[in-house]
């Protein structure tokens, strides 16, 4: 068995390259192995499995290099907030693997200091599924929000089709 801090050529171990191999214990659970020898130490300071609990634990949310803030876009074209287990708002998460909520209705819920029903709708305004600022959203009812998306489309009409009388 070999001791801490020997080096052996690769094709010794078997392998084709021509690198060099040290003897090395993982720095976490101790488990000794063979490792790349880089600059006179070993390559990698853990094993596979304790380094990637390891990178896991330090790599987390805000820390992580590519971090935005726990805000995304979802394919539709809504934004998704990231919140904690430990916000009053936690229970509008749909999934708690992902802790994610649609950032409209976390705006509307703020704005009204309580959590919103599953049968409550945040209506974007404008349109613009992007924009929630809070003079843009709009809470009601299924019906009502059915009835003022309606008679959103037919004023819209309206008007376009009195501009082409016009013309």
């Amino acid at each position: 068995m070999p001791k801490i801090g020997d080096c052996i050529y690769a094709k010794q171990l078997g392998f084709k390259s021509e690198t060099t191999y040290i003897w090395s214990a993982c720095a976490i659970c101790g488990k000794e192995r063979w490792v790349q020898k880089h600059k006179g130490e070993p390559r990698w300071k853990h094993c596979r499995h304790c380094g990637d609990k390891y990178v896991r634990r330090i790599y987390r949310n805000k820390e992580h290099y590519n971090w935005k803030g726990g805000i995304t876009a979802s394919g539709c074209g809504y934004l998704l907030e990231t919140i904690g287990s430990d916000s009053p708002y936690f229970s509008m998460v749909k999934t708690i693997r992902s802790n994610r909520v649609l950032q409209h209705r976390l705006v509307m819920a703020r704005h009204l200091g309580r959590c919103l029903k599953t049968n409550e709708i945040v209506h974007h305004l404008n349109g613009v599924k992007g924009d929630n600022r809070i003079k843009n959203l709009l809470l009601s009812s299924l019906k009502d929000h059915e009835h003022n998306t309606l008679n959103r489309a037919l004023q819209a009409r309206i008007r376009e089709l009195e501009g082409m009388v016009d013309k």
